[in-house]
């Protein structure tokens, strides 16, 4: 769903992702180095690639 921040995504995919998270790593075409590193707010894009560290 468009303007989900990564916090939210985290607690869909598992309570303890969520509970423990700590910080996102975001490959996209629209960084000039990636990946990059996100903190909870962060709101990906279509055809992003989202890694949560927990």
């Amino acid at each position: 769903k468009r303007g989900t921040k990564v916090i939210e995504i985290a607690k869909i995919i598992h309570s303890q992702l969520y509970r423990n998270f700590k910080y996102a790593k975001v490959w996209s075409t629209r960084f000039k180095f990636n990946p990059q590193k996100v903190g909870k707010d962060f709101v990906p894009e279509d055809n992003d690639i989202v890694e949560i560290v927990s």
